[in-house]
Formats: structure tokens, C-alpha cells, sequence
């Protein structure tokens, strides 16, 4: 009797097995066919659209347009007639910067110096030992060219200027094909348009409030990141390498929280090699890049003991961390997580570590200097970069279905605009959304 039951219990988890088997199998030949349609440039696809791309005019022509859009969308919110009038800059803390950049025209440059003693307060006040000095002589060399009102604006954009280009040269750095750099610098105007914080920098509202240099160095970082990726691949100490660490101490010399988010990003980069030379590049040029900004950043880690301490109350706030204008980006990245993870797509490993690293930080993070809310920037920035690889597979996808489809006439036509008009559109819609939300 207990035989008989044994053996039916036996057959049952054999014949469970076998089912859960199954599931497992066809989910794997589920997920197989989605990692093949939405790869980019699969074979199916790419033959259907090179018959009428013309060696890729027309998608030279979608990129200018989507970087039209996107500067458009930028200069809506600097005017050029604005940022060349001869008036004064102000706003937030902004009113402030115009006096170490009028004492740098005055009494810096003449002298050949970036730090100084200001005797306006009291018995005096170091001047650019505890703040960062290259925005000021970037402001004060354009002074020889403009009038000082119109140099203080054209380096106060600097940084928003920046950023979709160079979230372009990062994708295509890291090999990253159409749409994705594209996509990524539609997502860049995106968050420059961000209004669910102030002060935190690297978006528009953070610029005018001040921190326009923050905004310039935020851009750097991913220059630097797409130039140090080129230089592990080289393997080289060149040119790249020299300019390499000349970006690294520009990224010091403009702000210190960019610095700690390289601390943060660099290690994903190195996860794409993990290779001794690799390690020697990264530490070498982490080096170089200390010792040409050593003249500023050593006395500021020597004196910063002087200085007194914010004791920031750090936030833990989840609205903070998902506001509700992040949704649709917050959407289209957990698609493009699952389509990073399926795929095993190693390119994605430093945009989902910062997310991860930068996300840990922002809860566990306690007091001191540094603001936790600091972190918030680069997560957002981060997770529009996974949007964006959301967005480019679900583009391949369509784009598949479409070609795999036998269309004539108008259909065909239809097909060929929306296979090159899709990033132009997108971009469209992403400019239309931030000005119906009432930007700035």
C-alpha cells in the first residue's frame, strides 16, 4: 500500500517537474525571440530598411532634427536676446556669484592666480580657496571678448548647453546603437527641464539659482566617462590619455560632488574590462588628473578643517526619489531593465551600478557635509539613460513586426516615415509634454 502511494507521489512530482520544465523552457524561447526582435539592426529588419535608407541620409536627417527640437527646446528657456542684453544676473544665489567674478577679472587674472585674500569683510576672506575657480576664469577670459554681463551668462548655460551632446558622445562611445544616443539627449532635455527640485544642480532651475558651475561639471562627467571608456579600449597613454586627466582636474576644478559621483560611476565602467590594464589606466589617469588640479583641490582638503559644517538633515522622502514627473521615465527604465537583463547586455552595467550605488547611498547616508539629496541628480540622469534602452528595444521591435509584414503603397510609405521619424516624434512629444506642463 505505502509502495503504491510512493509511486504515485513519485509519477506526480515527476509529471510536475516536467510541466514546470516546460514553463521554463518556453519562457526561455519567449525571451530568446524578444532579445532577437529587439536587437538592434537584426537581420530581418536592417534588410528592410537599408533599401530605403540610402547608406543612413535619412537617419542623419533625423538626427539633426531631434538635436533642433532639443536645442530648441534649450534656447526657449535662454533666450538669446536675454542672454545678450547687457543687464546683470540674478536669482537665488546667483546675485552672489558676479563678486568673485568681477574680484578674479580685477585681481586674480592680472597676477596670474586662481586663489586670493579679499579684503572685503572685516580683516579679509579667502577668496576661491573653498569654492571652485575654473567658471570664474572661464567668465573672465570671455570678458576680453564680451562685456562682462554677457560673459557671465554665456558660462552660466555653459553646462545646459553641454549635456545632450554629451550624452550623445557617451551612447556612441559606448557602442550604442540607433536609437539610443539619441534617445539619451532627448532624455538629457528632459530632465534639464526637471521641477521637482531646486538646488540639488544640473537642472535648469538648479542654474539659475547658482550652481551653474555644478551644471558644467555634471556635463563633464560624461564626457569624461565616453573618453576614458575610448582610452581602456586604446590601452594607450597618448593624446586621449592626457586629455583624459585634463577633464578629470576641469571636473575638480568646477565641483567636488561630481568628483564623489565618479568615485561612484567609474568602478561599472571598469566591470566592462575588468583587466589590469584597465586598473592601471583608470589609476593613472585618476593621478595625473589630481596632481593638475592639486594647486586648488591639496590646500582645500588641507584647510577644509577650518570651515564650518552644513549638518545637513538628510532627506527620505520616497517623492523625493520618484517624483511624479520621473514616471514615464521610471516605466520605460524597469523596460529597460528587463530587456539589459535578458539580453545580458554588458554596456548597461555602469547605468544600472550608479543607479543601485547612488539609490543605497541616498537612504543610508547620515549627516556630515554632504547632503544627501546631492545624489539625486546623477539617479535621475541614470535612470532616463535606462529609459533610454527601454525605448530603443521596443523601437526594434516595431520595427521588426513592421518588416516582417509584406506592405505596398501608402502602408509602405507609413512605415519608412515611422522607422525614421520615430526619434524626431518622440522628441517632439517630450518638448510638447514639458511645455504643456508650464516649464520654469
Amino acid at each position: 500500500m505505502i509502495k503504491r502511494i510512493s509511486c504515485k507521489i513519485l509519477s506526480s512530482l515527476k509529471n510536475l517537474t516536467s510541466k514546470i520544465s516546460g514553463i521554463f523552457i518556453s519562457l526561455k524561447d519567449a525571451f530568446d525571440y524578444i532579445s532577437f526582435i529587439s536587437t538592434p539592426h537584426n537581420t530581418i529588419a536592417e534588410q528592410k530598411i537599408s533599401a530605403f535608407t540610402k547608406k543612413r541620409l535619412f537617419f542623419s536627417l533625423s538626427l539633426l532634427i531631434t538635436f533642433l527640437i532639443i536645442y530648441g527646446m534649450l534656447f526657449f528657456c535662454f533666450s538669446p536676446d536675454i542672454i545678450f542684453k547687457n543687464t546683470t544676473t540674478n536669482g537665488g544665489d546667483m546675485g552672489a556669484h558676479n563678486y568673485p567674478a568681477k574680484f578674479f577679472i580685477d585681481e586674480l587674472l592680472p597676477n596670474f592666480r586662481m586663489t586670493g585674500w579679499d579684503m572685503g569683510w572685516f580683516a579679509g576672506m579667502p577668496m576661491l580657496t573653498f569654492y571652485f575657480p575654473l567658471h570664474y576664469f572661464l567668465i573672465a577670459l570671455l570678458s576680453k571678448v564680451f562685456v562682462y554681463n554677457i560673459a557671465f551668462k554665456l558660462v552660466t548655460i555653459l553646462g545646459s548647453l553641454i549635456l545632450p551632446a554629451a550624452l550623445y558622445y557617451f551612447s556612441k562611445s559606448f557602442k550604442f546603437e540607433y536609437p539610443y544616443p539619441e534617445v539619451a539627449s532627448i532624455g538629457a532635455m528632459a530632465f534639464l527641464y526637471m521641477k521637482s527640485f531646486t538646488i540639488y544642480g544640473g537642472n535648469f532651475l538648479g542654474t539659475y539659482a547658482g550652481e551653474f558651475s555644478y551644471s558644467i561639471s555634471f556635463g563633464l562627467v560624461f564626457v569624461f566617462l565616453a573618453a576614458l571608456y575610448r582610452g581602456m579600449q586604446r590601452e594607450k597613454y597618448d593624446w586621449l590619455f592626457a586629455l583624459n586627466c585634463i577633464i578629470l582636474a576641469c571636473i575638480v576644478l568646477t565641483h567636488l560632488i561630481t568628483l564623489i559621483a565618479l568615485f561612484i560611476i567609474v568602478p561599472g565602467v571598469f566591470f566592462l574590462k575588468r583587466d589590469l590594464k584597465s586598473a592601471k589606466y583608470i589609476i593613472a589617469v585618476f593621478a595625473v588628473g589630481f596632481f593638475l588640479s592639486a594647486f586648488w583641490s591639496l590646500p582645500f582638503v588641507l584647510l577644509i578643517k577650518w570651515t564650518p559644517t552644513m549638518n545637513w538633515t538628510n532627506i527620505k522622502d520616497l517623492k523625493e526619489l520618484f517624483p511624479l514627473e520621473l514616471i514615464p521615465a521610471l516605466v520605460l527604465g524597469a523596460a529597460g531593465l528587463f530587456f539589459s537583463t535578458i539580453k545580458k547586455d554588458r554596456r548597461m552595467i555602469p547605468v544600472i551600478w550608479t543607479i543601485i550605488v547612488s539609490m543605497s547611498l541616498f537612504f543610508i547616508w547620515e549627516g556630515g557635509r554632504l547632503y544627501n539629496a546631492r545624489f539625486l541628480p546623477f539617479i535621475f540622469i541614470f535612470i532616463y539613460l535606462l529609459a533610454a534602452y527601454g525605448l530603443m528595444n521596443l523601437y526594434w521591435i516595431f520595427a521588426t513586426a513592421l518588416s516582417s509584414i509584406n506592405l505596398t503603397g501608402a502602408k509602405q510609405r507609413f512605415y519608412k516615415f515611422a522607422v525614421i521619424a520615430f526619434v524626431p516624434v518622440v522628441a517632439f512629444i517630450a518638448g510638447a509634454a514639458i511645455m504643456a506642463g508650464n516649464p520654469l
